[in-house]
């Protein structure tokens, strides 16, 4: 765990993400080595019918938005935005031959900070983000905020603290070889015991939310309630 505290505070003192020649490696590594990441992502948003508008905060290189509107047969409107000049570029590249059933922007921005109005999306996903976060508790905030009322969004990422069962079996359905993978989770997530007891539990402590555990992979939920429901919860 001490390899990952530091891999951790390493990702986040970067302002700009994962800058200038890493974003090459890192665009073919995530074309197939996530991608089962981003379709775990896809089916837990749960998109229904119609229009729908949906952002990826931190969306790399596009790579999930490009699935998700090649996937989809109704129109959506797919918003992707990264900290990193050179991923804002590739995402952009790609997305421009994923528009069979809907329209995408990509634009680039702090996810702490987002520049996208109140109440904007029917979804948010994120995917192996959150631990360059230095100050998740905006993060999440910022999330809830650009919800619409009766929405929610997916926080998604590898958690290293996992039994070697639990590797295995992701690394089965992931198809990535099960040392790798716990390395991987070991240089890029976020330990369990953050989520339960640590500081991403304490930044999600006045957002309404839930956390699901598959495998090696941590699910955080954040969840914008309508008007209706937080009423019932009230009486």
């Amino acid at each position: 765990m001490v390899v990952n505290t530091l891999a951790r505070k390493l990702q986040q003192l970067s302002e700009l993400g994962i800058p200038g020649l890493a974003t090459k490696f890192y665009d073919k590594v995530a074309s197939k080595r996530l991608a089962k990441l981003h379709e775990l992502a896809i089916k837990r948003m749960r998109l229904g019918h119609g229009l729908r508008y949906v952002l990826d905060a931190g969306c790399g290189p596009g790579y999930l938005l490009a699935k998700l509107l090649s996937s989809r047969s109704e129109p959506t409107y797919a918003v992707g935005l990264d900290i990193s000049p050179e991923m804002v570029e590739l995402a952009r590249k790609r997305l421009l031959d994923s528009e069979e059933t809907g329209i995408s922007d990509v634009v680039a921005g702090d996810a702490t900070c987002l520049p996208l109005r109140e109440g904007s999306f029917h979804a948010a996903v994120s995917t192996g983000v959150l631990h360059h976060i230095s100050e998740p508790e905006k993060f999440f905030r910022e999330i809830h905020r650009v919800l619409k009322e009766g929405s929610s969004a997916h926080v998604l990422g590898f958690s290293p603290d996992v039994p070697w069962s639990e590797v295995r079996e992701s690394s089965r359905i992931m198809g990535v070889n099960t040392l790798l993978l716990k390395i991987v989770s070991s240089l890029h997530g976020i330990p369990r015991r953050e989520y339960v007891s640590g500081y991403v539990k304490k930044a999600l402590m006045n957002i309404d939310h839930e956390i699901r555990f598959i495998n090696v992979v941590t699910d955080v939920e954040i969840i914008r309630r309508s008007h209706r429901n937080i009423e019932d919860r009230q009486s």
